[in-house]
């Protein structure tokens, strides 16, 4: 009698796991999709950088309105001066002073409150454009940006970018602020 050599497998079971042929061909593939997903995530995480900023940017502008109301008196937001990063008179990369002008002079005196500094993200640029004095916002008693015209822009730093990369923060006459995305003006 022959001697017949059982089957390495038994009918009807499968082999469990991969093969390395498989393995590699999955992760060939995963590799071609990560290559074509990974600049749009970039952009996408930009984005959303340059939208936190703009909202908590708003959220001090809220707050310096409703100080002016409550105190009867100007309020500022005035750029941290000096700034040696900045790259003009309206670059606001070294963050931000709000405080009560009662003298209206838009600069921090001794006998002003101060009432916030908040600082700018690396990534992120802040430029005043479209008004009179590119290193303050001014805020009446009444809660009224004084420089109808005025915007803000908010962009990612680097080469290359400028306000239509990023967001404007428009302050057109009366009292409602808008936001405007990936345009260069109001």
């Amino acid at each position: 009698m022959k001697n017949v050599r059982p089957p390495l497998q038994a009918p009807g079971r499968h082999a469990r796991g991969f093969t390395l042929v498989e393995i590699l061909v999955a992760l060939g593939l995963f590799a071609v999709i990560v290559a074509f997903a990974a600049p749009s995530f970039a952009n996408m995480a930009r984005r959303h950088r340059v939208d936190a900023f703009k909202d908590s940017l708003i959220g001090t502008i809220q707050l310096a309105r409703t100080e002016a109301i409550r105190l009867g008196e100007p309020v500022v937001l005035r750029r941290v001066e000096p700034c040696p990063e900045a790259t003009s008179r309206g670059d606001w990369r070294c963050g931000w002073l709000m405080f009560a002008d009662p003298n209206g002079n838009q600069a921090l005196d001794q006998n002003e409150s101060l009432l916030q500094t908040s600082p700018i993200p690396v990534d992120t640029v802040l430029r005043k454009a479209g008004a009179v004095n590119p290193v303050a916002v001014a805020i009446d008693r009444f809660g009224q940006v004084t420089q109808a015209g005025t915007r803000l822009e908010i962009y990612p730093a680097g080469k290359g970018y400028s306000a239509v990369d990023g967001v404007l923060i428009c302050f057109p006459a009366g009292s409602r602020i808008r936001t405007v995305r990936a345009a260069a003006k109001c």
